[in-house]
């Protein structure tokens, strides 16, 4: 064949492939032998050694040397990340330190607040003026001495009664978390939330008891601003705080930073407000990192710089005391004495890198030269002696090209005989492996398998077969079926099998007693059927049993349970009844004024009040009445929750009855009242009460819903005036062995009702007047009602429309009697 350049090549194999000795061209060899080994070989022409060593040498090089820039850049960042990563955990050490120290600090003054009587004595007479008088004092010793910023007091229902701090400012209701989880818990709760003037605070809310019950709470409150500076001072770091503006008020916080003090612009970033750093300046690249979307700020490191230093920080989160994020620190390490050091070393080892690599270089290239003039002159004597040897070979390489074909057909002969041999083999290794199977399954089956001749003589038996009579295999084979489980009538075994022999596919089943060997007997259920011969004549008989002793049992017991089970049910329907009975009003409050239904209407709630006070500019007028829509209707369902959860906690947590002074009890609840009856006009007169046997808090309620129903449902002209009297009933010898009773009556001259009626509005969420008209649920007077009754009392109203309502009540002085012990039947 010719190459490239149209040299002639004699070649003796298809195969092989060369190159051209002369023309330096690709060559593919061709022969009649077809297969086998290429007889002529080409030497190839040698490269340039210099270009084939020295290029690949100089590439690794400068790849080892850009490695170790990149490792060593790798290296130095890694070493800076993790300081950071460090000094970040240090910060928040350091931070729940400061926090937990204020707390216990905190704490402690309260503690010593509940202790003081002047404070006790001015909170239960609930007299304003008179606790700040006492509180004034501790407040301008804390608030010098400890960062106190806040000091207030709360009754138990949330209502700020005080603030030291803003004497001006009373009577609203707090729903932060630290106060409602005090009151829900009963513990002191502290922790960090945020003003909407941005200022973080430190709160400890301490419950204030009186014996049992609590009557107030304590807050005091700390502001954390000064704590980056501590870290700054501590760490050596710069710290920047960053508050979410969802938490703020723009106003407020303008109000309080302004604009030519705050560290960032507030509409210069879009969701988060810079609310202090330790920088002298804002940084550009902070200010930048905080222009970005949310999704794009998580788990970014941020390297400022400011004038020749920089600065790598990293974002460390904040949580409030309910568990909102409201912003985080942003801890920055000063890293340019690093990255400058980071880049002499770097430069140092490059040089001297460099200046190695190029005297290595000159010598491997004087080396290489006198080397590849070496191996041209041997790569020339190796190429004459090549072309010798083809021509001795090819003679040879004729004579295998023979003998290769005739090997060829002899091993076509051998592959055939081998297919065939191999497919008879594996097929009489399948029919084994199926065999085995089979033997392995019936031995090892849990039923009793047997097998017979066409005369009834056993001729295999399994072990459980052998296990179930007694019997061990050997005893069995060549012993006569008919004779062991037939009692020798071989009409009986004849009638039995006749339906297996009727038919190729026949099965006959019977269910027996057979005895064991040792004479015993127990119920079997036996199926038989015929394994016929080629011929379709019956070969083998096969009985399969199965013993029945358990199944039986069982169905007796089962009979048995059934009957009583018969017995007991109606007996259960009867209870039954009476339960759900009882239960009903029980489980009817139980699924609907849970706790699941407030924290979703809570945060309605708080995220409605936001997006008003946030997007107030945005919104469309429809849309901002449609959000005030919303925002109403989660607080009417809010309330409605919270008035069911107080009617079914009338039974479900109701304390034991004591003797309770109901003339101590009015005073109590007219001080809750004092801001209503002002904003009524009215005049409560409180006649002489009694004092009874009964649950403290639920007469507090009592009168308080009386009382406020009285003030609610007041005229608007005139002075609304409200009676509270009390009279003994008289009672005659039968009712007076059950202990005294009293009557007591709540009067008012507001707008009255048809006394139709007067049973109605006893119901839940039963109103006369549209909520438009008058606020409320429609459950306080319910409230009443329950109470009473669970007082062993009644209520009953009188009315008439524009002329007032009384409420009559009437009480048992002491506790009922029962199996002559005194205790409280509702008690459980």
């Amino acid at each position: 064949m010719r190459c490239a350049s149209g040299l002639a090549h004699r070649v003796t194999c298809r195969v092989c492939v060369g190159r051209c000795a002369t023309c330096d061209s690709a060559l593919r060899y061709a022969s009649e032998a077809g297969k086998g080994r290429g007889i002529l070989r080409i030497i190839r022409k040698p490269y340039n050694l210099r270009t084939r060593i020295l290029a690949p040498l100089m590439l690794a090089f400068v790849a080892l040397l850009a490695g170790f820039v990149l490792l060593a850049y790798a290296f130095q960042h890694q070493r800076i990340e993790d300081d950071l990563l460090s000094k970040s955990r240090h910060t928040q050490g350091l931070l729940e330190n400061e926090c937990g120290e204020e707390v216990r600090l905190m704490t402690s003054a309260l503690e010593v607040f509940q202790g003081s009587p002047e404070l006790r004595q001015a909170w239960q007479a609930r007299n304003r003026k008179r606790l700040l008088a006492a509180t004034q004092p501790i407040w301008e010793k804390l608030r010098p001495e400890h960062h106190v910023a806040r000091f207030s007091f709360h009754t138990p229902e949330r209502v700020c009664f005080l603030r030291a701090h803003d004497p001006g400012r009373h009577g609203d209701v707090i729903d932060r978390f630290t106060l409602v989880q005090a009151g829900q818990t009963g513990e002191t709760v502290s922790g960090i939330d945020v003003t909407p003037s941005g200022v973080l605070c430190l709160r400890v809310v301490v419950p204030w008891r009186n014996g049992g019950n609590i009557m107030g709470y304590i807050e005091l409150g700390e502001d954390i601003g000064h704590i980056p500076r501590e870290i700054h001072e501590i760490l050596g770091v710069e710290v920047a705080v960053a508050l979410n503006k969802r938490f703020l008020d723009q106003a407020l916080w303008k109000a309080r930073v302004p604009n030519h003090e705050q560290p960032g612009k507030w509409e210069q970033f879009p969701d988060l407000a810079l609310a202090g750093q330790t920088f002298p300046q804002t940084p550009a690249e902070l200010a930048r990192w905080l222009e970005r979307p949310q999704q794009e700020r998580l788990g970014k490191r941020i390297d400022a710089s400011l004038g020749p230093r920089l600065f790598r920080g990293l974002y460390v989160p904040l949580f409030d005391a309910g568990g909102q994020e409201i912003g985080g620190y942003i801890v920055f390490e000063d890293i340019t004495a690093r990255v400058a050091m980071l880049r002499r070393t770097v430069l140092s080892v490059a040089g001297l890198c460099i200046g190695i690599g190029v005297a290595l270089f000159a010598l491997f290239y004087t080396i290489l030269g006198q080397i590849d003039v070496h191996v041209q002159a041997t790569h020339q004597r190796a190429l004459q002696e090549s072309r010798a040897r083809e021509e001795a070979r090819a003679g040879a390489a004729l004579q295998l090209a023979n003998m290769n074909q005739t090997l060829e057909a002899q091993t076509q002969e051998l592959r055939a005989t081998n297919i065939e041999l191999g497919q008879e083999i594996r097929e009489r290794k399948q029919a084994e492996a199926e065999l085995s199977r089979f033997k392995s399954m019936i031995e090892n089956a849990n039923l009793g398998y047997l097998m017979t001749d066409t005369e009834g003589v056993v001729t295999y038996v399994n072990q459980s077969y052998a296990d179930m009579h007694g019997y061990i295999p050997e005893e069995l084979v060549g012993q006569s079926v008919v004779a062991l489980h037939h009692g020798g009538d071989k009409t009986h075994f004849e009638a039995f099998m006749a339906p297996a022999f009727r038919t190729p596919d026949g099965l006959s089943n019977e269910e027996v007693c057979h005895a064991r060997k040792d004479g015993s007997e127990f119920p079997v259920l036996i199926s038989a059927w015929v394994v016929r011969e080629a011929d379709h004549e019956p070969g083998v008989l096969c009985f399969m049993a199965v013993d029945v002793t358990e199944r039986k049992r069982i169905e007796e017991e089962r009979e048995k349970l059934v009957n009583l089970l018969m017995d007991t049910n109606d007996a259960l329907e009867d209870l039954n009844t009476k339960l759900e009975h009882s239960n009903q009003e029980l489980e009817d409050f139980a699924y609907v004024a849970s706790h699941d239904l407030q924290e979703p209407l809570r945060k309605i709630q708080v995220f409605g009040s936001q997006l008003a006070r946030i997007e107030a500019n945005t919104l469309s007028p429809r849309g901002q009445d449609y959000l005030e829509r919303m925002t109403n209707a989660a607080t009417r369902m809010h309330k409605l929750i919270e008035d069911l959860l107080t009617y079914s906690r009338v039974t479900t947590r109701a304390q034991a009855f004591a003797p309770v002074d109901l003339g101590s009890v009015m005073q109590e609840v007219l001080s809750d009242l004092e801001v209503r009856i002002e904003q009524a006009n009215a005049r409560v007169n409180v006649g002489p009460l009694p004092t009874i046997h009964a649950d403290p808090t639920q007469m507090r309620q009592l009168f308080q819903n009386l009382v406020g129903n009285a003030l609610k449902y007041h005229r608007e002209e005139g002075t609304t005036v409200v009676d509270v009297e009390a009279k003994a009933l008289v009672l005659s010898e039968s009712e007076t062995a059950n202990g005294a009773m009293y009557e007591l009556a709540v009067r008012d001259n507001g707008i009255g009702f048809d006394e139709k009626h007067a049973e109605r509005i006893f119901g839940v969420f039963q109103r006369l007047h549209g909520r438009d008209t008058y606020e409320g649920t429609g459950v306080g007077l319910a409230v009443c009602r329950k109470i009473v009754t669970r007082h062993g009392g009644t209520i009953a109203a009188k009315s008439k429309p524009g002329q007032g309502s009384t409420f009559v009540i009437t009480l048992p002085a002491g506790v009922a009697q029962e199996n002559g012990r005194n205790e409280d039947r509702f008690e459980e």
